[in-house]
């Protein structure tokens, strides 16, 4: 991605969990590369740890390569502070390894392409990804035949797919073109390539964000607790001692939490909104009060 247009969002490529290998996603991204970089990806794995994933994020931002490809991340939830920082800040901030407490400075400005069969990203990386999805629409897909190898004519006609990639930008940029969803951070990626698309009849990809943030398991835990505490208290304030144990089990479903566990649960939640309820907590006046707290609605 040049320079100019960083941050831009990263890319979610995904498929279904069990007849999703084969589709193409890894192809996709293949695709990127050789259109706009000329160059073949080296993909790395999650492995399902967020220390060892940011370890690789970390190597491969020393490597500088104009796209980093995180491949095969299946049927996990994937979180990563170093992830979300990657994507919006341009330089950011990383500490090398075996440093403990030297961070440095390090360009940011790569495509950021992930793919996996049933991923879904969580906490703040939702709002900083586009998802694809693919479904080849039959059980195996790996079976299909095609009548052209798709990376050979990929590089075949890389010219051609280029300059019309270049010319649509370029008329965006030439022509005072109505622009589509405002998304936070990413106003000049918008503007250059997003609108363009948008004003040639395409789909503004900006509304899948709603979908990946549906699809957030920490969103749906806050959706079922704020519903299910409006549904038992409505607006009224109540203690966190005093809280339905369904409302417990909720937050905590292993049920291995304390009561401290559970009182900062909810305090974290303060001021938090979602399906249109908010989480209200009301401070009292003496030193030694008890906070309580409320789900109102918002709309």
């Amino acid at each position: 991605m040049p320079p100019q247009l960083a941050p831009g969002t990263g890319f979610i490529i995904r498929a279904p969990q069990l007849s999703g290998a084969g589709t193409g996603k890894g192809q996709l991204v293949r695709a990127i590369a050789r259109i706009a970089y000329d160059i073949a990806p080296n993909p790395f794995t999650s492995s399902g740890d967020r220390s060892e994933l940011d370890k690789r994020l970390t190597a491969a931002l020393v490597a500088a390569q104009p796209l980093i490809f995180i491949d095969n991340v299946n049927a996990e939830v994937l979180r990563s502070n170093l992830l979300a920082q990657i994507v919006t800040e341009n330089p950011c901030s990383i500490r090398p390894f075996r440093e403990n407490t030297k961070l440095v400075q390090i360009p940011t400005n790569a495509f950021l392409a992930i793919t996996g069969n049933a991923l879904r990203v969580s906490e703040d990386l939702a709002r900083r990804f586009l998802a694809v999805d693919l479904d080849a629409g039959c059980e195996d897909p790996e079976l299909r035949s095609f009548t052209r190898e798709f990376a050979a004519t990929v590089q075949s006609q890389r010219r051609e797919l280029l300059a019309a990639v270049l010319t649509i930008w370029r008329w965006g940029r030439r022509n005072n073109i109505k622009g589509g969803l405002p998304l936070g951070s990413f106003e000049r990626w918008a503007c250059w390539c997003r609108d363009p698309l948008v004003a040639l009849g395409c789909t503004d990809p900006v509304r899948r964000i709603s979908d990946i943030k549906r699809d957030d398991p920490r969103r749906v835990q806050l959706v079922e607790f704020f519903t299910l505490w409006h549904e038992l208290y409505g607006d009224r304030a109540v203690k966190i001692k005093n809280l339905d144990i369904r409302l417990r089990m909720l937050a905590d479903p292993q049920g291995h939490g304390s009561r401290q566990s559970l009182a900062s649960f909810v305090a974290n939640l303060a001021g938090t909104r979602a399906a249109g309820y908010v989480m209200m907590r009301n401070i009292p006046a003496g030193a030694w009060g008890t906070s309580t707290y409320a789900v109102k609605r918002t709309e």
